[in-house]
Formats: C-alpha cells, sequence, structure tokens
C-alpha cells in the first residue's frame, strides 16, 4: 500500500502531527511521520515530505515565513548538482495553503555552507538547508517524489503548526 512519509527534522513537535492526525478528516490518511532519514527506503513510500527550518540569504524572505523547495543545489567535488523536487507534490502543497489561507512561496535552496553567495547569484537560491539536497539525493536515487516545505527562522524556537495543517491538507 503507497504511503507518504513525513520527514521531519528533529525540531519539529511530531506530537502536533499525531494530535491532528485525531481530527476526523485527517485521520483516514495513509502516512508514516519519522525523523529517520532512513525510513525513506521504506518499499511503501512513494512520497516524501520533508519538514523542517531554513536560513535565508537575503531579506527577500520574511522570518517566519514558509517555503517549497523547487529545486536544490549543492556543490560536490568542485561541480554544481541540482535535484527537482516533485512538481505534482509541491502543487498539491501551493494549493493547500492557498485554501487554508496561510501563504507560502516557492524557492530554489542550497546545502552548500561555503557557498551562499556563489549559489544565491548563480542559481537564485534564497534558503539554506544542510539536510536538504542529502534527502532529496536518497529519494531520486530510490524513485520516490519528494517535496519540502520549510520555514525561515533566526531562532531555534520554532511553531510548525501551520506548516503540519498544509502538509495534511495537501494529502487530502
Amino acid at each position: 500500500m503507497e504511503k507518504v512519509l513525513i520527514l521531519c527534522d528533529d525540531s519539529v513537535n511530531t506530537n502536533n502531527i499525531n494530535d491532528y492526525l485525531k481530527k476526523d478528516k485527517y485521520k483516514n490518511l495513509n502516512i508514516v511521520i519519522s525523523s529517520s532519514v532512513s525510513d525513506i527506503e521504506n518499499e511503501d513510500v512513494t512520497i516524501v515530505i520533508y519538514i523542517s527550518n531554513c536560513q535565508r540569504y537575503n531579506t527577500s524572505l520574511e522570518i517566519g515565513s514558509n517555503v517549497v523547495v523547487n529545486e536544490i543545489f549543492k556543490k560536490i567535488n568542485n561541480e554544481d548538482k541540482r535535484i527537482l523536487s516533485s512538481f505534482s507534490t509541491n502543487y498539491y502543497l501551493m494549493e493547500a495553503s492557498e485554501s487554508l489561507n496561510k501563504p507560502i512561496s516557492i524557492v530554489n535552496a542550497s546545502s552548500s555552507t561555503n557557498l551562499l553567495d556563489e549559489m544565491y547569484n548563480k542559481y537564485s537560491c534564497l534558503a539554506y538547508n544542510e539536510n536538504l539536497y542529502d534527502i532529496f539525493d536518497i529519494c531520486s536515487k530510490l524513485n520516490k517524489k519528494v517535496s519540502s516545505i520549510l520555514k525561515v527562522v533566526d531562532s531555534p524556537n520554532v511553531n510548525y503548526d501551520d506548516i503540519i495543517e498544509i502538509v495534511l491538507e495537501s494529502l487530502l
């Protein structure tokens, strides 16, 4: 049976997701909630949605705003690598955000820490998350759809409730 893996950064309180899943409209969703990257390898998982936070490259992204990743970039052995997210999964996330009146932006992101200016200038990367490229890479190699919705932060105290609601609504 096909399942959606909601892969959460360690900073995401998965108890909040479980509280949402008790609501009637979400209780029949076929999802796995985890913070273990190894769960991507589960045969039943066909779609992975990664929930985490990100840093912004410039002030075009406001602190506290939510973003969906279009492309993720990383420099590996002096070569620029990129992976596209799932267009269909991103579409459903955007639709859910509109229906809930919770705005999100679609951005390119980078996982290369030492090349922020280069990634911004070359690929219009507006966000940075160190784990994102590796997660997308694993999904790509396993032929799984992958998307990510991130909260732009400047502190470790983050409330992900709006992101959780968008993700769950996108799966209805």
